[in-house]
């Protein structure tokens, strides 16, 4: 048989190009190219034979090989290199994969031996454990069933050999044999709880669990195995997993060399797992498994562990007690352990073991510097818990001791302080002002000399001030803020509070004087000391306090003063929000008669914050913040003065102003056309009230003005497509109403091109028209023709209702034909003419019956009458028309028919023979 028949020539080729491609990566293996050249090589692999060779045709597969080998050893060589990086990590288990697999082919392909076999396994196990550093257990998973394959081999090949040459293997090939099998099962186990599949896992671990006596290292490595993953399955959360694996561990440290301190260190965590469950059997679990761990190994966390079981089994005092000094007397317990231990059992409402503990914790580090600490936790406890007296004898030991032979450090005074300042604080804020007082002045105790100029001995004294003003006691109060005093003279807070007591003793004066001194040094004062919202808060407590006690005149004697003579545009603002405020609150209360000092305040705002925004150096957030504040004080006084049309007007007005000075948005645009639109409404309705036709035009002129800016910003809507439909726009057809009374008013000429502005608008009822066409006629207007047009609109608008509204039409008409008829000339009544041939319309359609019968009346006694004055003219022919006109609305009549009928009929037979007389007088002239 020839070589190429026997498969020598495939298998030489693809070895030659394995063998090349292992040497370019040999030579650039660091090259970014190296990853193609593995795959090239990967390729290969896939097409090699792994069929076994026949004699004299194995020199291809040694040769893959040796370039298998050389492959494993280049992985191994960039592992350990110094210069390996995240490249490197990624692409060696890839070349260790590559290099176990071409090893595996040859294996089969070559005569078999159980070292070739145990080799391959070997190779495989560690290009598994090479594939989970890379986080990859898929692939690991692959490379360990790959290794146990080959080791099944291996045993295999053992047992033949030893039937083929009737040898026994030695015991020492079959220990290696057993000890690669229980390193493949642990990996096996890894993989498997990587990928998520527990239970396969826990199975595997108890199949190899019996095997692992007679291998005491990899016993330990179980072990250890076990562990670890516990401590991953408890990060995860995954407690009854957790617990499992450690009991695991546990189990198989008895069969091996561990150490007392590792099984301990499992069963405090195996405890952890069953304590983080909260129920009673798996507590009782958890407090059996810390004993037994305490029992190896007396360790700080497991008597932490103890004592936090016991207080979630709410076991007896006694043995929590026993727990607890167990665990503080323990010597690598420090003194912030402990701490964490007394917090659990206040928690767990056992206040008074806590107590205890921290006695006993005093008598453990007694005559040392955490002596001191202890006290001062044993304090705050004693305050918690409300034994004011315990905690009495406490700061007094705690001061002798500071001040005889145990000098507490800076930083567990600093603690004291606070600890002192929290609950006085809180028992102020309760109104408890003597325990509050108490605990101040037993802080002032721990103040040396050196420390009663600092800024924390001042705040102390106005501290103590304010418990004091609680008690009434204003002398001792005013004493304690002389400390404060002397040393911070420009402390707004010490002002305040002397105003405070000045308020509350009556003396007004020396109110309004620290209150004016409390404003200077406010303005005076750094940012770092006092901010400006401080001293707006004091500059408000100050005035509600005088409102409280009913001295209105303090606080706004004050707050004014501060508007005339200071120069900080912010603190007159502060003033005038204060001011603002007041003044809202009589206003809902008394009368309006505080109505025009709020004016001023707000015009005032208005002023400065318009100067502000002209310095571009002013914080624009602060500016706007403050615009939008006054805008909206200014609206909502307006709901409360409308009665008071001129403030009204002039609120309206200032809340426009205040929305020039803020970003123009689209939100902005709406708020301004409404300021403007009610603007425009309170001086149209101060030009009705006025008593002077000067006056009266000089509001309608100012209505005029808002109306085209108001007009001006409705087009820019528009513009930018976000207001409504123009035509439905209830502010548009506003505008233009108020627009057209006050030109009707004015007697412009342009008149009825506002008319038809409006006559565009979706005007939703006739009524409108009405009202448009009485001012129209209405003095000093006096525009007849308008006032006709108009009505003719409300007419069409009465009849495109879907029923058409008869009523109101009759009353239009009504209208209408008053107008029309007033003048006395030919025109007149053609229009006149017209209206009537339109109620004939009216009267034969179906809504013949809703005419009102009493204005038909009136319309055939107007149309009769207009006649008979026609025919005492002599007009006969016109007056027969009109006396037509009137009998055809007499027979639209019912109830009233027969009242006029033959008085009717009988003029009209007269008129008609006038009217043909004259007809044929002429006839015969011509």
């Amino acid at each position: 048989m020839s070589s190429s028949d026997n498969g020598t020539a495939p298998a030489q080729e693809l070895s030659q190009r394995i063998q090349g491609l292992v040497d370019t990566l040999s030579t650039n293996s660091a090259d970014d190219g190296s990853e193609q050249v593995l795959d090239d090589i990967v390729q290969l692999i896939d097409k090699f034979p792994s069929q076994p060779t026949p004699p004299g045709a194995s020199k291809p597969f040694q040769d893959s090989y040796n370039s298998a080998i050389a492959l494993w050893n280049l992985a191994v060589t960039l592992k350990t290199s110094s210069n390996s990086d995240d490249a490197t990590d990624t692409i060696v288990p890839q070349m260790r994969l590559a290099a176990c697999r071409l090893v595996s082919l040859c294996t089969l392909a070559l005569p078999a031996t159980s070292a070739a076999f145990s080799k391959v396994a070997q190779m495989a196990t560690k290009t598994g454990r090479s594939w989970l550093e890379s986080d990859n257990p898929s692939m690991a998973e692959a490379s360990i069933a790959l290794a146990a394959e080959f080791h099944r081999k291996h045993g295999d090949s053992l047992s033949l050999e030893q039937e083929s040459k009737g040898e026994y293997a030695t015991s020492s090939q079959w220990a290696e044999h057993g000890l690669q099998g229980v390193r493949i099962d642990l990996y096996e186990v890894e993989v498997a709880s990587v990928l998520g599949q527990h239970q396969r896992a826990i199975d595997k671990f108890e199949d190899m669990k019996s095997s692992l006596p007679r291998y005491p290292k990899q016993a330990q490595m179980a072990t250890m195995l076990a562990y670890n993953l516990g401590v991953t399955c408890f990060k995860q959360f995954n407690f009854p997993a957790a617990a499992t694996w450690l009991s695991e561990s546990y189990d198989v440290g008895k069969q091996c060399v561990i150490g007392a301190m590792k099984q301990a260190r499992t069963l405090r965590l195996l405890a952890r797992c069953y304590l983080e469950t909260g129920d009673d059997s798996e507590l009782r679990k958890a407090l059996n498994a810390v004993d037994l761990a305490n029992t190896e190994h007396m360790h700080p966390s497991g008597l932490y562990c103890k004592l936090s079981v016991l207080l979630k089994l709410k076991s007896s005092e006694n043995a929590i007690r026993q727990a607890l000094f167990e665990y503080v007397s323990h010597v690598d317990v420090s003194i912030d352990m402990a701490m964490v231990a007394i917090k659990d059992l206040v928690k767990n409402e056992c206040s008074a073991l806590a107590v205890n503990g921290l006695d006993q914790l005093a008598t453990r580090f007694q005559n040392t510097p955490n002596e001191n600490r202890i006290h001062i936790e044993e304090l705050e406890l004693l305050i918690e818990l409300e034994r004011v007296e315990d905690a009495c004898r406490v700061v007094e030991r705690c001061l002798s001791g500071h001040s005889e032979y145990q000098p507490i450090s800076a930083g567990d005074r600093q603690y004291l302080h606070n600890v002192l300042w929290k609950h006085a604080a809180r028992d102020y804020e309760a109104s408890k002002y003597k325990p509050a007082l108490l605990w101040y002045d037993y802080s002032a105790d721990f103040f040396s000399a050196s420390e009663l100029e600092t800024k924390n001995a001042c705040k102390l004294q106005r501290n103590r001030c304010l418990c004091l003003i609680g008690l009434g006691r204003f002398t001792e109060a005013a004493l304690a803020l002389q400390q404060s005093r002397q040393y911070e003279p420009d402390n707004p807070f010490t002002h305040f509070l002397l105003y405070k007591i000045a308020i509350l003793q009556g003396e007004d004066q020396n109110a309004i004087d620290e209150l004016r001194s409390m404003v200077q040094v406010g303005s005076k004062a750094t940012k770092e000391a006092v901010s400006d919202q401080d001293i707006h808060g004091l500059i408000s407590l100050a005035a509600q306090l005088a409102f409280e006690k009913s001295n209105r005149g303090v606080a706004m004697h004050a707050l004014e003063g501060l508007i005339q003579y200071s120069t900080d545009n912010n603190q007159i603002l502060v003033a005038l929000r204060c001011l603002v405020r007041l003044r809202c609150t009589f206003l809902s209360e008394n009368s309006m008669s505080d109505l025009s000092s709020l004016v001023f305040y707000i015009r005032k705002a208005l002023e400065k914050l318009q100067a502000m925004t002209a310095k571009e150096e002013e914080d624009t957030a602060q500016v706007d913040t403050e615009v939008t504040w006054f805008m909206k004080m200014a609206w909502n006084v307006t709901l409360q003065c409308v009665d008071a049309v001129e403030e009204l007007h002039s609120l309206f007005m200032l809340c426009y102003k205040f929305t020039l000075l803020l970003p123009n948005d689209n939100a902005l645009l709406n708020r301004q056309k409404t300021c403007l639109l009610m603007a425009a409404a309170s001086s149209l309705q101060l030009a009705r009230d006025s008593s002077t036709g000067d006056s009266r035009d000089a509001h309608l002129l100012s209505t005029l003005d808002h109306i085209k800016d108001c007009h001006g910003i409705c087009s820019l809507l528009a513009k930018r497509q976000l207001a409504r439909n123009q035509s439905s726009d209830m502010a548009r057809i506003l505008i233009l109403l108020y627009e057209f009374e006050c030109k009707a008013k004015l007697r412009h000429g342009d008149l009825q091109t506002t008319l038809d502005s409006l006559a565009d608008m979706d005007v939703p009822d006739g009524s409108t028209f009405e009202t448009v066409a009485a001012i129209a006629v209405d003095a000093p207007g006096n525009n007849r023709q308008v006032a006709m047009n108009a009505l003719r609109l409300s007419l069409k608008k009465y009849l495109e209702r879907k029923p058409p509204d008869v009523v109101k039409y009759s009353k239009a008409v009504h209208s209408l034909v008053q107008l029309a008829l007033e003048v006395s000339s030919s025109e007149s009544r053609d229009e006149a003419m017209l209206i009537f041939s339109g109620i004939n319309d009216i009267l034969s359609s179906p809504n013949k019956t809703l005419y009102p019968e009493m204005e038909i009346v009136w319309l055939m006694t107007k149309s009769w009458n207009t006649g008979i004055q026609l025919f005492s003219a002599m007009n006969y022919c016109e007056a027969e028309k009109w006396c037509s006109f009137g009998l055809n609305l007499l027979s639209s009549l019912s109830t009233m028919k027969n009242s006029y009928e033959s008085q009717m009929s009988t003029a009209y037979a007269e008129v008609l023979s006038k009217c043909e007389a004259f007809n044929a007088t002429r006839n015969h002239e011509e």
